[in-house]
């Protein structure tokens, strides 16, 4: 459909984990080639608000907390409401949010209402492609594909600070290893990270970060314990700072979750390690990105060591 002048959007993306949304940024981008002047506000969660920080799509963030609908009846109504989440609270959003053109799931109601009148059904596609259902039943046929997140000089800087006070400026390569993660179903076992990291410093002068989000210092610290040669322990580290040492590593790699998402956002190498029971063709909307590789396992506990450490070799051209 086309749709009238548009000068004011919302986007509701109340998802709760970092890759969540940032497979959400490309659908932004969309919408501010298709509208340049429009003015296009994001709802997201506070824990999640750093994401979105100096991404020139995004005008305003107004986060999902008890005052949302406070401050919705406060400012000017919407032309344009884009429900991505698709939750009992984020259709009430889209309600309140007094838009004209209100997009989201069809056959997804709040109570006797539905609170859209642009359905859409999802696109067959990875994950990026489903977002995008949303800006296609809008008519907009330029979009992107690209996630995103934009650092800032002080952060960059940061990370060139971390690069001096660890001893690492001027090595052949930095490899990052993130083993962590909130599904232990997903990951990849410790002895491997620890093995595949002993071998890349043999192959070369490389130097291993060793990566931890909250609740992950035991499954960090196992992995460098169990290794032979010397690794650096990332400490505990904010969102944007730890995204500014990812961007400075040659490479990334971890099992499906919010590292591997950052690292292709922020245009890393990258290689994302599946389980057998996650599904890669959703989930590892990068397979066209230079750089970004996957390996999934055919069997439970099938990916060797020596094929990551193949394709690791071949990103870093050691």
């Amino acid at each position: 459909m086309k749709i009238g002048q548009v000068n004011r959007i919302l986007v509701i993306s109340r998802f709760p984990r970092i890759g969540d949304v940032l497979v959400t940024t490309p659908a932004a981008r969309t919408l501010k080639m298709a509208f340049p002047r429009a003015h296009l506000a994001y709802v997201t969660k506070e824990h999640l608000k750093n994401v979105f920080l100096n991404n020139p799509d995004i005008d305003e963030l107004l986060i999902d907390d008890s005052s949302i609908f406070r401050r919705l009846a406060s400012q000017l109504e919407y032309d344009l409401a884009i429900n991505l989440h698709g939750r009992y609270k984020s259709a009430t959003i889209c309600l309140a949010s007094g838009a004209k053109y209100r997009v989201g799931l069809k056959h997804s109601k709040v109570g006797p209402l539905n609170p859209y009148n642009v359905n859409i059904e999802y696109e067959e596609g990875n994950v990026i492609a489903q977002n995008l259902s949303f800006t296609k039943a809008l008519g907009i046929k330029n979009v992107s594909i690209e996630t995103n997140i934009f650092l800032t000089f002080d952060e960059k800087n940061y990370a060139e600070s971390f690069w001096q006070n660890s001893g690492i400026t001027g090595a052949k390569g930095v490899i990052g290893l993130h083993p962590g993660g909130d599904h232990p179903e997903k990951l990849w076992e410790a002895k491997n990270y620890a093995l595949l990291a002993d071998k890349l410093i043999a192959d070369s002068d490389c130097k291993i970060l060793i990566f931890q989000g909250p609740g992950e210092e035991k499954m960090a610290n196992s992995v460098c314990l169990q290794m032979r040669e010397q690794a650096i322990l990332v400490p505990l580290l904010k969102l944007r700072e730890y995204a500014a040492l990812v961007n400075k590593c040659h490479l990334l790699i971890t099992s499906d979750g919010g590292p591997l998402h950052l690292a292709a956002s922020l245009g890393t190498n990258l290689i994302g390690i599946f389980r057998k029971d996650t599904n890669p063709d959703y989930w590892f909307p990068y397979g066209d990105k230079p750089g970004c590789c996957h390996l999934r396992e055919s069997s439970p506990g099938n990916i060797p060591v020596a094929e990551v450490l193949t394709l690791a070799r071949k990103l870093i051209a050691i």
